[in-house]
């Protein structure tokens, strides 16, 4: 059988997923993934598209977490930086308000 999704299943299971480290972890990931923290220009207007399309998922699934989980999401969380500089793909959680320099 087909199930039908709709705003208030869709915003029960987000928030669901939200209240857990687990989901928290994923969500601040898609988040990052998305460039949520970012505006990225470019002279070529499909590219701007592109960009605005990317971080509206994000803006879409944002609009539905409670406002008590998404701080956490959006606060608590860091890409962790790997030994060459750059970030691996798993979101680690902030023990102080400052990134840690390892």
């Amino acid at each position: 059988m087909i199930k039908k999704i709709s705003d208030p299943l869709l915003k029960s299971a987000l928030n669901e997923l939200a209240a857990t480290e687990n989901g928290q972890i994923v969500l601040a990931w898609l988040k990052i993934r998305c460039n949520w923290d970012m505006t990225l220009m470019s002279d070529k207007l499909e590219m701007t598209q592109h960009h605005a399309s990317i971080r509206s998922v994000y803006g879409a699934l944002r609009g539905l977490i409670e406002p008590r989980h998404l701080k956490s999401i959006e606060f608590d969380y860091v890409m962790e930086p790997t030994k060459a500089g750059t970030t691996n793909d798993r979101p680690t959680k902030r023990t102080t308000g400052k990134q840690s320099s390892t």
